[in-house]
């Protein structure tokens, strides 16, 4: 799976590059950018077999509606929040 998303994401970054240079030279944010990324990389998913997943910027849940975690170093639970997420919301697939 992981040579897949990478995949959308090399398709994805050429119109990205094309479309958005004023953003990345004018040094917006990386919200901004992530935001306008996800829609190129959408664009590239919805041509394959895995259309119906999602792709989300700025994503803080996994199943349930709960707030995503990890266990960092020292054993904590942490909240965390992607950048950038290709997923199926929980959905069953």
């Amino acid at each position: 799976m992981e040579d897949i998303v990478f995949e959308f994401f090399i398709a994805a970054l050429p119109a990205f590059f094309r479309r958005d240079i004023q953003n990345i030279t004018d040094n917006v944010s990386e919200r901004n950018l992530c935001g306008r990324l996800l829609y190129y990389i959408e664009r590239e998913l919805k041509q394959t077999e895995l259309a119906d997943y999602h792709v989300d910027n700025e994503y803080n849940r996994k199943q349930g509606g709960q707030v995503k975690t990890i266990i960092n170093n020292e054993e904590i639970v942490v909240n965390i929040t992607c950048d950038l997420l290709i997923h199926s919301r929980g959905e069953a697939r």
